[in-house]
């Protein structure tokens, strides 16, 4: 979207309302946060824009990553679980909670395992099809529409059998 702005509505309703925008996350530093209860707000360091979600029994936070597949990027989301219980005892103990360093510990390995799973998927395709060009748009277009549709940087064995089947019809 692109917005350089969020506008807030008042309204009569009650409930809870999401608002979706893209904006670039940047590692934040450490943080301290106000906790009582359900409510969770930073009261001093730098804050990113981290998407907080406080379940019954965990805490989840997640951020945006892009990833560059064959010169074009992909976008996906990266969530980190927490037991709540852990939070607020680093929290009372004055401890850190290293948030950036853990999301930034889950993209390596996302980022690591997606692209081992591209390469060896490349390999297979090439014993079928030795046109590596042919190859790699082939793999982005279903990739592509995947990373999209679930935000997950993932290739399951099922979307690796939608790729290789075209190919392996056409040898």
């Amino acid at each position: 979207m692109g917005l350089d702005y969020i506008s807030y509505i008042d309204s009569e309703e009650s409930g809870d309302y999401i608002v979706d925008f893209d904006i670039n996350c940047n590692f934040q530093s450490d943080l301290k946060l106000f906790v009582n209860q359900d409510i969770i707000f930073p009261i001093c360091g730098t804050r990113a824009i981290f998407p907080m979600e406080v379940g019954s029994r965990n805490i989840s936070i997640s951020k945006g990553f892009t990833y560059r597949l064959y010169g074009r990027d992909l976008n996906y989301i990266v969530t980190a679980v927490y037991e709540r219980e852990s939070i607020y005892r680093k929290i009372w103990e004055h401890k850190s909670l290293n948030i950036g360093r853990s999301i930034g510990s889950i993209r390596d390995n996302f980022e690591d395992d997606f692209k081992s799973a591209i390469d060896r998927l490349e390999r297979e395709l090439f014993e079928l099809y030795r046109d590596m060009e042919t190859i790699r748009e082939h793999i982005f277009k279903y990739v592509e529409n995947y990373v999209h549709s679930s935000s997950s940087l993932t290739l399951s064995e099922k979307l690796r059998r939608r790729i290789r089947y075209p190919l392996s019809k056409r040898s």
